[in-house]
């Protein structure tokens, strides 16, 4: 069982307050970004989305702290423009208990895939759409 005062250390940690050494910290750094094709000449419009989502998982002793996570698309074009969550969805997995028998967990994996839509319509002719997304953040180590 842990002491208080370790729980405490290890909530501050998570939370990034003061208990939290720079040395505890992985970095994520992950990119993603599709194209579509051009809208038809009849005005049919197309989507894509990342072949393969760009994934990173915590090592051994390491979560993810999903607060202090930073989203940005660094180029997009189409209706999905504007729309952080539609554009650059993240989805997280592999969840771990960071304090045995409270049921607190975080995830150990982060996944980021770009999706764009190029639009319709005959004003649209030829024109793409496309998303370009990075994520950043720490992964906070508990154990």
């Amino acid at each position: 069982m842990k002491s208080i005062a370790t729980v405490a250390a290890l909530i501050a940690a998570v939370a990034g307050g003061p208990a939290f050494a720079q040395a505890d910290m992985v970095q994520i750094n992950l990119a993603s970004e599709c194209t579509t094709d051009g809208v038809s000449a009849s005005g049919r419009g197309h989507g894509c989305a990342a072949e393969n989502p760009s994934c990173q998982t915590a090592p051994a002793g390491y979560v993810i702290n999903k607060d202090k996570l930073v989203r940005n698309a660094t180029s997009w074009n189409g209706p999905l423009a504007g729309d952080i969550d539609r554009s650059c969805p993240i989805t997280f997995s592999n969840p771990e208990e960071i304090i045995p028998g409270t049921g607190i967990t975080l995830p150990k994996t982060v996944c980021l895939q770009a999706v764009a839509e190029s639009g319709s319509g005959m004003r649209r002719i030829g024109v793409r759409g496309w998303s370009k997304c990075v994520l950043n953040g720490p992964m906070v180590k508990y154990k």
